[in-house]
């Protein structure tokens, strides 16, 4: 959304960022107060906006070239993060019991 802002996007790209901030929110309030597994599906799912908005031809002239590659990489590195602690918390958890 930093970039749309900044870029002087249209009204309409920046009421799509909106609602993928409102879409991602629900994201992390279902993490935290249901399962970190939520947030993990968010961050995956980003995956898929990050690729769907900012590659290919559609692609917009706001957002510099390398964004949305580093992007999809960090969102998938931080969704298997949290993964790796839910299922480590899980497992010490069961082991203590």
């Amino acid at each position: 959304m930093g970039f749309a802002l900044a870029g002087g996007a249209s009204i309409g790209w920046l009421a799509l960022e909106i609602l993928g901030v409102l879409l991602y929110s629900l994201f992390v309030w279902l993490g935290l107060r249901a399962s970190p597994v939520w947030l993990a599906v968010g961050w995956a799912a980003h995956v898929g906006w990050d690729a769907g908005l900012h590659l290919g031809t559609r692609a917009p002239s706001f957002v510099p070239a390398f964004i949305p590659v580093f992007y999809i990489g960090f969102d998938l590195f931080v969704a298997s993060y949290i993964v790796a602690r839910a299922y480590a918390e899980r497992t010490s958890r069961t082991q203590a019991a």
